[in-house]
């Protein structure tokens, strides 16, 4: 049988500083951290949208507008406690960097550079030209425009 939906419950409990949960056979861990941590290690999209409510972050792009160094930071733990490997790591960046690029009015907006289009084409010209320049002249080569 095909599963065409998940349905994952969220819920969100206030208790006493000090408090500790009592784990059961179904969980085997716990830790706490911030909604940013949080938000990096959780799984599931819905789950996601619940920290940042409950964190006042509405805007799901608001901590990539900070860099998103939190959330780089619990990507980049997770890889070296081996909880993800390197293809698990390049999708995780990805999840953060696509959404926020592709929501951006222009590209240069996109790609986290401030000013206008010439500088933005500007500073990529030079990649071209670099990559032209050290390209194979032979006509096997690869293409050399980006």
């Amino acid at each position: 049988m095909d599963v065409e939906e998940i349905i994952v419950d969220c819920f969100a409990v206030e208790v006493p500083e000090g408090w500790e949960p009592r784990l059961d056979d179904e969980h085997d861990d716990y830790r706490w951290c911030g909604p940013e941590e949080a938000v990096a290690l959780l799984h599931w999209p819905e789950t996601h949208e619940l920290v940042r409510a409950l964190a006042g972050l509405s805007d799901p792009s608001a901590p990539l507008k900070e860099r998103a160094w939190s959330e780089v930071a619990g990507i980049d733990a997770a890889l070296e406690r081996g909880e993800i490997d390197e293809e698990g790591w390049h999708r995780a960046i990805a999840d953060l960097l696509v959404p926020a690029y592709l929501a951006a009015d222009t590209p240069w907006g996109g790609s986290g550079m401030t000013g206008g289009e010439r500088e933005w084409e500007g500073s990529r010209r030079l990649v071209v030209d670099a990559r032209k320049a050290t390209a194979p002249s032979s006509t096997s080569a690869a293409p050399t425009d980006c």
